[in-house]
């Protein structure tokens, strides 16, 4: 995930946080919120997100979990600085740091479980399985990884993946393979009718998108919810 001028597609922190706005960017974090209530965290226990961006999305789902302390990983050191700058400063339970999916930057066995949005497509084939090894290092033998990546069975996204510079499509039998090395997969889902330019629905485009996004097809990102095998 290098980028020459430092940051992801040349989006400065203020910018990317304003294309994030809106109601993919909210659906993400409930996903988000759901998985992590699905565990059963108690107080004390750990989070990763992979890939925390700018940090919003971090401080949003933590504040829903107060007892529970947030570890965010992001390459990019522009992005790190302003998630320190804006998001840490008052809060203890959220700490961001530099470092990659092939380098996490955390001890062994040190969180309960981790997410991703929209990263592990991101990481370079060469070190997938450097980086399903890191995930397995740091999260707890049991603990959940959950990820949200490009359904490639969606035309338009599969287009819109081929097609941008700095993306490739999202394939099961490549990046999800080499993570069940060290995790099982327990739970696949489908999200996101719309794409993310619809930054708003009325009420009856949120029955359509809740009826329809369900199909492999028409889902523009896939929900996996993969556990540490012991």
């Amino acid at each position: 995930m290098t980028r020459k001028d430092g940051f992801f597609r040349g989006f400065s922190p203020d910018v990317m946080e304003a294309r994030c706005q809106g109601r993919m960017m909210a659906r993400r974090e409930l996903c988000v919120t759901d998985f992590l209530k699905a565990q059963g965290l108690v107080r004390g226990a750990s989070v990763l997100e992979l890939g925390s961006g700018t940090g919003q999305t971090m401080a949003q789902v933590g504040k829903r979990f107060p007892d529970v302390m947030f570890y965010g990983v992001e390459p990019v050191a522009a992005y790190v600085e302003h998630a320190c700058a804006r998001y840490a400063p008052g809060h203890a339970f959220l700490k961001y740091l530099q470092g990659t999916a092939e380098e996490i930057p955390l001890p062994e066995a040190s969180v309960d479980c981790a997410y991703a949005i929209n990263i592990w497509h991101h990481v370079p084939l060469g070190g997938l399985r450097c980086g399903a090894q890191a995930l397995a290092r740091v999260i707890k033998p049991g603990g959940c990884l959950f990820l949200i990546e490009p359904n490639f069975r969606h035309p338009y996204v599969f287009i819109y993946q081929a097609l941008t510079q700095g993306e490739r499509c999202f394939f099961p039998w490549r990046e999800l393979d080499v993570l069940k090395a060290f995790f099982s997969v327990e739970r696949t889902g489908f999200c996101f009718l719309f794409p993310e330019a619809v930054r708003s629905l009325t009420p009856l485009g949120d029955k359509i998108e809740a009826a329809l996004e369900g199909i492999p097809f028409l889902g523009g990102s896939v929900l996996y919810t993969c556990r540490r095998k012991r």
